[in-house]
């Protein structure tokens, strides 16, 4: 319960925050906050809702307002019009680490049907609900989750992308440098940047009973401009991209050592915190309840299907704003940014372990273990 009020009043914040930094006219922006302070706050307050899960996507009419750097829509994702995010005061929007994804070409496999049977597709074919195949398994075999978001969405950007060719018959994977993919033999993802000819990726390929891993070492490395940038997420964070096992996130901090992976969030002095990935995946999951559950209200499901100028959902371009802006900052403001983001991500996380499948399971166990120890006693 308190865990609940605590995650959705973050998530109202973020809300009331996208909005008051939207071009709107004033009486149709005040008229929306109103609306959604209506509907969002009293189910809050009472832990109202059901449970819901990934597969409850929603792919509800975006509302926002007209502006200039119009975005489509991708698919899957509403009719809305996104509008660009102010930066933070003091804070360039523009960043080396920005324009990171992968390409138009990129390929993926998803789920068809209930059925089982697998279609592998283009990353610009992709849509929002696309069950895709994750690189992890259950006790059904291969799991292949839906796609919630996209963490980056811009088929008319050009960008340059790594193309990495291996010894497998898969395609090359055409990456941007910034990008995370793992490794055989290394728990965290790197960056594609410092991937090598010689290294081995983690390659998996999914069958239905079975996750085979593939030896996939890296013959060449070339640098391509293209069209198009996707960053599919899903509530792993992890995908599987031309037999590759990749995350699903992006490198937040420059490369502090030259010739090494750096995949540790580091603050001020060097002092490693968890790994970027994790860090992100963390992070998101008030965006993913957002997304992927059913308890909150249609109009906090607009920050999903919502794009700014550059192709980012307002409320990720505006966190990477923000930690961009918290990294410059004293060691000691450092770590009271990482006490407010404890506050608001633990109960999230909470909240996303109790709808998930494993998460009543475990309770039930718990409280069975309970009882048997008090009977014991």
């Amino acid at each position: 319960m308190m865990t609940k009020t605590l995650c959705s009043l973050s998530l109202l914040l973020l809300l009331w925050t996208r909005h008051v930094s939207s071009d709107c006219s004033e009486g149709g922006d005040l008229s929306l906050r109103r609306s959604m302070l209506r509907g969002l706050l009293p189910r809050a307050l009472q832990g109202g809702g059901g449970p819901g899960g990934p597969d409850d996507i929603k792919t509800d009419d975006a509302t926002s307002c007209d502006g200039e750097g119009e975005l489509p829509i991708p698919p899957g994702h509403g009719h809305g019009h996104p509008t660009p995010s102010p930066p933070l005061p003091g804070l360039s929007s523009s960043s080396s680490l920005e324009e990171q994804c992968f390409s138009a070409d990129a390929t993926v496999e998803v789920l068809q049907n209930k059925g089982g049977s697998i279609a592998t597709i283009a990353m610009s074919d992709l849509r929002v609900g696309n069950r895709v195949w994750t690189g992890n398994t259950n006790n059904n075999g291969p799991l292949f989750q839906p796609v919630y978001a996209f963490g980056h969405w811009n088929p008319h950007a050009i960008n340059k992308f790594l193309k990495i060719a291996t010894s497998s018959d898969e395609s090359p994977l055409e990456i941007s440098s910034e990008h995370f993919v793992y490794l055989q033999g290394r728990k965290n993802p790197i960056r594609a940047g410092s991937i090598q000819v010689g290294d081995v990726l983690q390659g998996v390929a999914p069958s239905m009973n079975v996750t085979e891993q593939q030896r996939m070492v890296v013959e060449s490395i070339t640098t391509i401009e293209k069209m198009g940038l996707y960053a599919p997420l899903t509530a792993g964070g992890t995908l599987v991209v031309n037999g590759v096992l990749a995350s699903c996130y992006v490198s937040l901090q420059e490369q502090q050592h030259p010739n090494t992976d750096d995949t540790q969030i580091t603050m001020k002095g060097g002092l490693p915190l968890l790994s970027q990935h994790d860090f992100i995946h963390y992070s998101l999951s008030p965006f993913r309840l957002a997304c992927t559950n059913t308890w909150l209200p249609g109009p906090a499901n607009t920050i999903c299907h919502s794009y700014d100028a550059k192709g980012y959902p307002h409320w990720i371009g505006m966190a990477m704003q923000a930690f961009h802006w918290v990294d410059s900052l004293h060691i000691v403001l450092q770590f009271l940014s990482l006490v407010m983001w404890l506050a608001v991500v633990v109960p999230c996380l909470a909240i996303e372990w109790l709808l998930s499948s494993s998460g009543p399971t475990t309770m039930a166990a718990l409280y069975a273990g309970s009882l048997i120890i008090r009977t014991i006693k």
